[in-house]
């Protein structure tokens, strides 16, 4: 048995993305419903995001911008998951090979803290360079410093 909505689940959700500002019972006179009936829809298929009650003291909108509503009780931080997790994003281009990178979670906060410290400190000699991984990060130091080492060891060999 699927939980396909329904033909009043489709109206409803046009009537509420074309104008929020519907109350119940003219939803259900469109629709030929009743407004207990649409009520109930709305709760079901949870667009409450799309029509909110502003004396609902029970959510608030993400602080992230994405319309949800947040429960005050069970999320003290005021974002939904998805925002969290983004607004934590880490993101830059590796120097080597060009590659943008996103990191989430936990990679973030081991990528962004200790080099966040270290640029307030002024104790990181290069916060241009950023690599995707340590094979990049090895690439670039053999490519600008192997060069090097061997015009030093061949102007040793001339003289």
């Amino acid at each position: 048995m699927t939980n396909k909505p329904g033909p009043n689940v489709k109206k409803i959700q046009r009537l509420l993305a074309f104008n929020p500002d519907l109350t119940y019972q003219q939803m259900a006179d469109t629709c030929g419903i009743t407004k207990q009936r649409v009520f109930a829809i709305v709760k079901q298929y949870n667009m409450r995001d799309m029509k909110t009650n502003p004396w609902d003291k029970s959510s608030r909108p993400c602080y992230g911008g994405c319309g949800k509503r947040v429960r005050y009780d069970s999320n003290k931080s005021g974002w939904c998951l998805q925002c969290k997790r983004l607004s934590n994003a880490y993101e830059f281009t590796c120097t080597m090979c060009g590659k943008f990178n996103t990191f989430l979670g936990s990679n973030a906060a081991q990528r962004r803290g200790p080099r966040r410290r270290k640029i307030e400190l002024g104790t990181l000699k290069h916060p241009e360079l950023q690599f995707c991984n340590a094979r990049c990060r090895s690439r670039y130091f053999m490519k600008k410093y192997w060069n090097e080492r061997k015009l030093v060891d061949e102007s040793r060999k001339q003289v």
